[in-house]
């Protein structure tokens, strides 16, 4: 299973056509979901998703049809989005033989995997320096760097 990112720069460092450096904790969320990154070449639309048309059609069917209605609750416009979703869903293809749900049937849905037991959690990567008094300054803040209390882990 592979993942291809829209918009690279947010998530490869150093771009390489054969070898790119990726933002650490990009790689740490696709190693916890089993997921390998191929990011899309710049310039190159044919290596992006097809869920671009896919989110185009969802503009046009869906947020089109809700953009003069207001709710006043997340509930009720997830009951909105819901109720067009299914019929979106549920419309036969205009060229071809079957609906949106029925492709997903028989083509996704045997593909998918269940999703890990524990939840991601996000970190962010830093290098620092340890300073002469053997503390790290972090956004600010002072903090004992693990060689002055005796610790040996990193």
């Amino acid at each position: 299973m592979c993942v291809v990112p829209d918009n690279p720069k947010a998530v490869v460092i150093k771009p390489s056509k054969y070898d790119p450096v990726f933002n650490e904790s990009y790689l740490e969320w696709a190693r916890h979901y089993g997921v390998t990154i191929l990011p899309a070449r710049p310039r190159k639309p044919r290596d992006k998703a097809a869920v671009e048309g896919g989110v185009l059609i969802v503009e046009r069917q869906i947020l089109a049809r809700l953009r003069h209605e207001k709710f006043f609750s997340l509930y009720e416009l997830n009951q909105a989005i819901y109720e067009l979703l299914e019929e979106l869903n549920a419309r036969e293809f205009q060229v071809r033989e079957g609906t949106r749900r029925s492709v997903f049937e028989a083509l996704d849905k045997p593909a998918m995997h269940p999703l890990p037991v524990s939840v991601y959690e996000y970190a962010e990567w830093k290098r620092f320096k340890v300073q002469m008094n053997y503390h790290v300054r972090v956004e600010d803040a002072y903090y004992l760097s693990s060689l002055r209390s005796g610790r040996t882990d990193p």
